[in-house]
């Protein structure tokens, strides 16, 4: 059986396609050595280029193809990922887009490291270094020159990071703490997120409006952060993001997805 499944979104069109074409490119090459029996693939496209499309039937690694016929941004791999984790039993749900690259594979002992660490509902997995933590931290590396920067606080509370660790599991090393939820890549036990993505009902914002209701449903949750120090993904330059390409953060918050359209679309794929 599955471990895990690991959700790979893409977005690529004539609109942005020449900024983002060779980064999914190499994304795309790094994650198929990630390939492990405990893992299962699969894609999320919306409304890619043909050429992307092809490219991704054509790469063995992933084994099914959720590629919908519009835009559901961000969240059409928060759900599809979910909802496929959750039909064939997995324990763990992964984020991951296509501007990271990966360079290292983590995943069976972050899932070991999981398995022995009920309190932690997700695992980050962007890079990190615990031991210079101002090389990821906006207040000192502005994401211009580092996109995997991150607010050192929790975004929720504004409570500062309270961290446990470090865990030693075989070759890598993790942390705990009380960070805020993130979009970024993470790893989830399927059930915590299964029931937390349930109770937004049935429309969903997208982007920094879905992370701004996540943060807030999560936080109840008493979620509890796993890291994986030195990550095992890192961010493309954030010049190139689709995100700042191609929408602005006003309209971000006024976009809503239907929930039930969605599902119906991704019970399509499963006829």
């Amino acid at each position: 059986m599955k471990r895990l499944v690991v959700g790979y979104l893409t977005y690529i069109n004539d609109a942005n396609g020449e900024r983002r074409l060779e980064d999914f490119k190499h994304s795309l090459k790094s994650i198929s050595l990630l390939k492990n029996d405990k893992v299962e693939f699969v894609s999320v496209d919306n409304n890619s280029l043909n050429e992307v499309k092809r490219v991704l039937l054509e790469n063995d690694i992933f084994s099914k193809h959720f590629h919908y016929k519009q835009n559901y941004f961000d969240v059409a791999l928060f759900y599809t990922t979910v909802w496929y984790a959750a039909q064939i039993s997995a324990d763990y749900a992964c984020f991951l887009y296509d501007d990271f690259i990966a360079y290292d594979d983590a995943f069976e002992d972050i899932i070991e490291f999981m398995d022995a660490n009920p309190d932690v509902s997700c695992t980050r997995i962007p890079a990190y270094d615990f031991d210079n933590k101002k090389l990821f931290d906006p207040e000192f590396t502005p994401k211009s020159i580092n996109p995997d920067s991150i607010r050192h606080k929790n975004n929720v509370t504004n409570k500062d990071l309270i961290w446990q660790g470090p865990f030693d599991v075989n070759q890598h090393r993790f942390y705990k703490n009380n960070w805020h939820y993130t979009s970024r890549p993470t790893i989830w036990k399927t059930s915590f997120l299964n029931k937390v993505l349930e109770s937004q009902g049935q429309t969903s914002t997208v982007l920094q409006g879905f992370e701004g209701w996540a943060g807030q449903a999560f936080e109840k949750e008493n979620l509890v952060v796993g890291i994986l120090d030195k990550g095992m993904v890192k961010t493309t330059p954030v010049v190139n993001s689709a995100r700042g390409l191609e929408i602005a953060p006003s309209k971000e918050t006024t976009i809503r997805i239907d929930l039930e359209e969605l599902r119906s679309s991704y019970n399509n794929f499963n006829k």
